[in-house]
């Protein structure tokens, strides 16, 4: 009894229940209205940055006097304030000279200087067509940061984020080499019709405001490398590293699905494919999310528990390597609310303390917040915070706890034979993924309609059918990842695993995508 007053994420009865006050989704709140309210009635930077400065001065004599609510209003309000203006300078404020500010819809030839910031992704040639008139072939995309674009004979400085799209292999170009390229020049397409995908709002959300197409791959040269142990470059040679360790080891039917659900190189993956996960309500297990991370984590706890021991060192090198992980994976918002949450069990492991989870949640997504404001009105962030919001909320009351069940009926379980006891676990855990599916399913869905205009009903079924396939595939797919340089060996006795498990992942969607509805 004394133990269930001192922790106040217990209710009563036993399930688990999130504390009343969880002061940083109050705070999250804030934020996010101040990004909404810049969004639709957008003023000037410095008014917004004044209104926070100003609330930030008034909250001290507030404090001083005890006057604990009016103090709390003005720190929301200038929250609400500073979320306003970094979203104006994300959203609104570029360089004079950003090269997004000039490109027009029509393209333009342009030769530009440039800096790799991503190594290039090959896309797969689509499959025929017989209504395409023009056929088209593998292609190569990549991200570069601008330096400057020739003016005639002379050059201009220039600055801005541009996507390189280019026909053909790019080959001996990484990360962080600096290129000269010749192409045409043209802004990302803009929505013609309620609903559709808008090309320009998602490149400005990374302030990425044109677009270069090149026809050949002698369009690119490298003016200068990049530097032999620069972060990006590390980053560039461990991930295409990984994808050759993959194309070696698996199949190449499912080598592809297999960077896409490892590394998160969803470029691979040919339209059909895309689309059947699309279809089925699954694309979720392309993204690099919790689910992934989650597995990487709870691996290397269990792995650097029996060789090393210690809770404090295995804390601090799992939550280094996740963050590692999350940054070869390109770092998209629910793996980098997947990592914070990491990130904040591991404190709270070697502190020996328990983490208040919506609270904790509500750290992630100002992390998020903190790192693009934009990313507030993405239809990915907005699904990843919804679904693991509604865990939090209601799978602790619905699933209830299984260490506090009644004396007699834990005396009555251990006196059934193990067949029996072991056929109730699996019952009990089908049971329960199928009722974390279903909220998963329940809250997101309507979400999903509005944006994406689909309902996927099958995907209840295939979230429960899918869930062991999936684990096996992570888990023996960073075995291939971990051991395929180090000890080839056990790296092929991972592999098979690997494979058998993606198999029985594509053909379930395959199978799903063809039922009527």
């Amino acid at each position: 009894m004394p133990h269930m007053l001192a922790d106040p994420s217990k209710s009563s009865n036993g399930v688990g229940k999130s504390p009343s006050y969880q002061p940083l989704v109050i705070v999250l709140a804030a934020v996010c209205a101040g990004i909404v309210l810049d969004r639709v009635y957008p003023m000037q930077v410095f008014a917004w940055w004044a209104l926070a400065a100003g609330a930030w001065i008034a909250w001290l004599p507030f404090w001083r006097c005890n006057w604990e609510r009016t103090a709390g209003v003005v720190l929301l309000v200038a929250g609400a304030g500073s979320g306003a203006a970094w979203h104006h300078c994300r959203w609104c404020l570029f360089g004079g000279d950003d090269l997004g500010c000039y490109t027009r819809l029509h393209p333009q030839p342009a030769c530009v200087e440039a800096i790799v910031l991503k190594g290039p992704r090959r896309l797969p040639a689509p499959k025929f067509d017989p209504m395409r008139i023009i056929p088209q072939g593998d292609r190569s995309r990549t991200e570069v940061g601008i330096t400057g674009i020739r003016d005639g004979a002379s050059w201009r400085p220039a600055s801005g984020r541009v996507t390189l799209l280019l026909d053909g292999h790019l080959l001996g170009v990484h990360a962080g080499d600096r290129v000269r390229v010749f192409g045409r020049l043209c802004a990302p397409a803009v929505a013609r019709n309620p609903g559709e995908f808008n090309r320009a709002d998602y490149e400005r959300t990374h302030r990425r405001g044109s677009l270069l197409r090149c026809n050949y791959p002698d369009c690119v040269s490298v003016i200068r490398p990049a530097g032999r142990w620069t972060l990006r470059g590390i980053i560039d040679k461990a991930r295409a590293g990984g994808d050759r360790l993959l194309w070696r080891h698996l199949d190449e039917k499912r080598a592809a699905l297999a960077a896409a659900v490892l590394l998160g190189a969803r470029e691979g993956l040919g339209s059909e494919q895309s689309e059947a996960f699309r279809e089925t309500g699954t694309v979720h297990l392309l993204a690099i999310s919790g689910l992934h991370v989650g597995i990487v984590a709870t691996a290397l706890l269990l792995l650097l528990r029996l060789v090393l021991g210690p809770r404090r060192p295995t804390a601090l090198i799992v939550a280094g390597l996740v963050v590692f992980y999350t940054v070869l994976t390109d770092a998209r918002p629910p793996a980098i609310r997947a990592t914070i949450l990491v990130l904040v069990a591991c404190f709270s492991y070697c502190m020996d303390r328990r983490p208040l989870p919506l609270n904790s949640l509500a750290a992630a997504a100002l992390v998020v917040l903190a790192l693009n404001p934009v990313d507030l009105f993405s239809t990915g962030a907005q699904l990843s915070f919804l679904a693991v919001a509604a865990l939090m909320w209601f799978a602790p009351q619905w699933l209830g706890s299984q260490g506090n069940r009644d004396p007699l009926d834990r005396l009555l379980m251990e006196s059934r034979g193990r067949l029996w006891r072991a056929g109730w676990f699996l019952w009990r855990s089908v049971r329960a993924l199928a009722l974390v599916g279903a909220i998963i399913w329940l809250f997101v869905t309507p979400l999903v309609m509005a944006r994406f205009h689909l309902l996927a009903p099958v995907a209840l079924l295939l979230n429960v059918v899918l869930g062991l396939p999936m684990v096996v595939a992570l888990v023996s797919g960073f075995g291939v990842l971990t051991f395929g340089n180090l000890f080839p060996p056990l790296a092929a006795v991972f592999a098979p695993c690997c494979d058998g498990s993606l198999w029985l992942l594509q053909s379930c969607i395959a199978i799903a995508k063809d039922v009527p509805g």
